[in-house]
C-alpha cells in the first residue's frame, strides 16, 4: 500500500508544491493550513509521516508537536519532520526535544526532502518489522511452538494479512496473542490468574518545571522501567503498558506470595536503574518513585473471549482485589493495635558497658503479626506508614516513663518511604508534635530502609525535617549494597546497620567492616549493629571496629 504523507503548511503556494511533489514520487499526500486542522487531520487521516511548517497561525508546530506527544500517545513513533526558514539553533534543539525526528530549512530543497522521507520510512518499516517478529515469537512460545523455523514463518505470513503500508500490525493480531495468552493462563488455573501494577509515580509534579524536557525525560523514565522488568520476567509472563505510566504483569507460574515479592524487587531495581542514570534531571530523581500491587484475580476464559478491553478488566479485577486486600488489612492491623507491646533492646558499648541508649523494638508476637502482613503485601506503602505511627505512638509511652532516665536515649526505626511522602511526613511529623519537651530530649530516631543511590538531598531533608523533634537523627547502613556507606548521605553522629552473617553477606567481611568504621569515625559518627544474634558475634563486631551493640529483641 501507498504511504500517506501529511503537509501541513500555512503558505498555499509552499503547499501545493510539496503535494505535488509527493504525488509525483508515488506517496498519497494530504494537506492542512494550519496547526489545529494539522492536529485533527492526523487523528483522523492517521498518515505515515508528517511534514509540518512551525510557523503557523492559530497553532504553530512546536505547539501541534507537544499536544501531539503529550496527549496522544498513540501517535508516539509517527515520524514528524519539521519545515521551517527559521536555522537557528535553538528552534532546532526545541523542535528535537518535542520528538521531532528531522529538520529541513527553506527554501526547500526537494531532492534531500524526499531522500529524508524515504530514510524515515524505511526507519519505521524495519523497527515494525522487529515489532512484529518479537510479538511472533512470543505468541509461538505461548502456544507450546518455540522457535520451529516452519510454525514461525506460517505465523509471519498470517500477521502480514493484518499490517498497513508501513507494516505495523493493526491491533488485530497483538490483541489476538494476548487474548490467547490469558485464556490459557485462566484455563490452567481454573480462572486464577495472579497479576500485578507497578506504577511510576511523582513525575507528574515536576512537569510543568521542567518544561519542554517533560516528554523526554518522561520517556526515558518509562523505557527504563519497561526494560529493567522484561530482563526479569519469566518464560510464559505477560507485561502489558496501562497508559498511565505503568505496566500491567500477568505471571505465568508465581503464586501470589512469590509474584509479589518479585515484584517488590523489580520496584528497587527500576529505582536504582533510574537513580543511576545521567540522562536525567536531578529533580526527575528525587521526586520519582514506584509503586506495586500484585493480587490473584478471577476471570474466566469466556469473559476474555467478549472482553472488548482485555487490559481494562484485568486492571479492574485487580484494583477490587487491592481494595478487599487493604480492608482485610486494616481490620488484622486494628487488632495488632489493641494487643502490641514495645520492648527496650538494651546496647552494649565496645568496652562491654551499657550505653545510655536502648531501641524501641516490638515484642515477638507483634513482630509474628506485623511479618504475616507484610509477606501479604510486600511492599505496602500504606502498612509502612502505619507501622511506622504504631511504633512511635507506643514508644512515646517509654519516652514519657522518668524511669527511663533523663540521659538515656530512646531510638526509634522510621522509614525513608513514610517520610518522602508528603501526606505520611505530616502524620508523622503531627505525632512528634505532641510529645514533650523531655519526651523530645530522649528521643532518637534512625531513618531506614534507604535504598542504595539514594538522592543525597532526600537525606538531608528528612533529617532538617525530624531534627527539630528529637534529641538526634540517625541513618541505616544498606548492609546488601555494593558500597556499605555512602558519607555524603550522612548527616548524624550515629550509622545503624542490621547484623547479616558473614557467610550469607559479603559486606560484613571483617575488612569491610573496619574500613567502614574508620570512614565513619573520620565524620565523627560512631557505628551501632543491631539485631545481633549471640555474644560471639559481639566479640567479632567489636573487633572489627563497631562502637555498639544489640543483641536480637527476644
Amino acid at each position: 500500500m501507498t504511504a500517506k504523507i501529511l503537509c501541513i503548511e500555512d503558505e498555499a503556494e509552499i503547499r501545493d508544491l510539496l503535494v505535488g511533489e509527493l504525488s509525483a514520487c508515488g506517496y498519497e499526500a494530504v494537506e492542512a493550513d494550519n496547526g489545529i486542522a494539522g492536529l485533527e487531520a492526523i487523528i483522523v487521516q492517521k498518515p505515515d509521516l508528517v511534514l509540518c511548517d512551525i510557523t503557523m497561525p492559530r497553532k504553530n508546530g512546536h505547539a501541534l508537536i507537544e499536544e501531539l506527544r503529550t496527549d496522544h500517545p498513540e501517535f508516539a513513533d509517527l515520524p514528524f519532520i519539521f519545515l521551517t526558514a527559521l536555522a537557528e539553533r535553538d528552534h532546532v534543539v526545541t523542535g528535537k526535544r518535542l520528538g521531532a525526528d528531522d529538520y529541513l530549512t527553506k527554501p526547500i530543497d526537494f531532492d534531500l526532502l524526499i531522500a529524508t522521507v524515504e530514510a524515515r520510512l524505511r526507519q519505521v518499516r524495519r523497527m515494525n518489522e522487529r515489532k512484529r517478529d518479537q510479538l511472533v515469537k512470543l505468541y509461538c512460545s505461548l502456544q507450546g511452538a518455540g522457535d520451529d523455523p516452519e510454525t514461525l514463518e506460517a505465523m509471519r505470513a498470517s500477521t502480514d494479512q493484518h499490517v498497513d503500508a508501513m507494516g505495523l500490525p493493526n491491533g488485530s493480531v497483538a490483541a489476538t496473542a494476548m487474548h490467547d495468552s490469558i485464556r490459557a493462563l485462566a484455563g490452567a488455573s481454573d480462572g486464577k490468574i495472579v497479576v500485578g501494577k507497578t506504577q511510576i509515580v511523582g513525575l507528574d509534579g515536576i512537569k510543568d518545571a521542567l518544561g519542554d524536557r517533560w516528554e523526554r525525560h518522561k520517556k526515558v523514565v518509562l523505557e527504563l522501567a519497561e526494560a529493567t522488568i522484561r530482563q526479569q520476567l519469566s518464560k510464559g509472563d505477560l507485561l502489558e503498558p496501562t497508559g498511565n505510566q505503568g505496566f500491567l504483569i500477568c505471571f505465568a507460574s508465581l503464586e501470589q506470595e512469590a509474584a509479589a515479592a518479585k515484584a517488590r524487587e523489580l520496584t528497587l531495581a527500576i529505582r536504582r536503574k533510574i537513580l543511576g542514570t545521567n540522562d536525567l534531571d536531578e529533580r526527575v530523581k528525587e521526586s520519582c518513585d514506584v509503586s506495586s500491587e500484585v493480587q490473584e484475580i478471577g476471570i474466566a476464559p469466556e469473559e476474555v473471549a467478549r472482553s472488548a478491553n482485555l487490559n481494562d478488566l484485568i486492571v479492574q479485577r485487580l484494583d477490587q482485589a487491592v481494595q478487599r486486600a487493604r480492608n482485610r488489612e486494616k481490620t488484622a492491623f486494628a487488632q495488632i493495635v489493641d494487643s502490641c507491646r514495645i520492648v527496650q533492646v538494651g546496647v552494649t558499648t565496645a568496652q562491654g558497658a551499657a550505653a545510655p541508649l536502648s531501641i524501641a523494638d516490638f515484642d515477638s508476637a507483634t513482630k509474628s503479626h506485623i511479618a504475616a502482613l507484610q509477606r501479604a503485601r510486600p511492599g505496602s506503602q500504606e502498612l509502612t506508614v502505619e507501622i511506622d505511627l504504631l511504633r512511635l505512638g507506643r514508644a512515646s509511652e517509654l519516652l514519657c516513663d522518668t524511669a527511663l532516665g533523663c540521659g538515656s536515649l530512646l531510638l526509634v526505626d522510621v522509614s525513608l518511604s513514610t517520610l518522602k511522602d508528603r501526606h505520611s511526613l505530616e502524620r508523622y511529623l503531627k505525632l512528634l508534635t505532641m510529645l514533650t519537651e523531655s519526651a523530645r530530649r530522649r528521643l532518637a530516631l534512625t531513618i531506614r530502609e534507604i535504598p542504595e543511590g539514594t538522592v543525597v538531598s532526600k537525606i538531608q531533608f528528612m533529617h532538617q525535617s525530624l531534627r527539630r523533634y528529637c534529641r538526634l537523627v540517625a541513618v541505616e547502613l544498606d548492609a546488601g549494597a555494593s558500597t556499605l556507606f555512602d558519607p555524603a548521605t550522612l548527616q548524624a553522629p550515629l550509622a545503624t546497620v542490621r547484623f547479616e552473617y558473614p557467610g550469607a553477606n559479603p559486606s560484613f567481611k571483617s575488612r569491610a567492616l573496619a574500613r567502614t568504621c574508620k570512614a565513619l569515625r573520620e565524620q565523627n559518627c560512631k557505628l551501632l549493629v543491631y539485631d545481633v544474634p549471640d555474644l560471639s558475634s559481639v566479640e567479632q563486631l567489636f573487633c572489627q571496629g563497631a562502637d555498639l551493640v544489640a543483641l536480637r529483641g527476644r
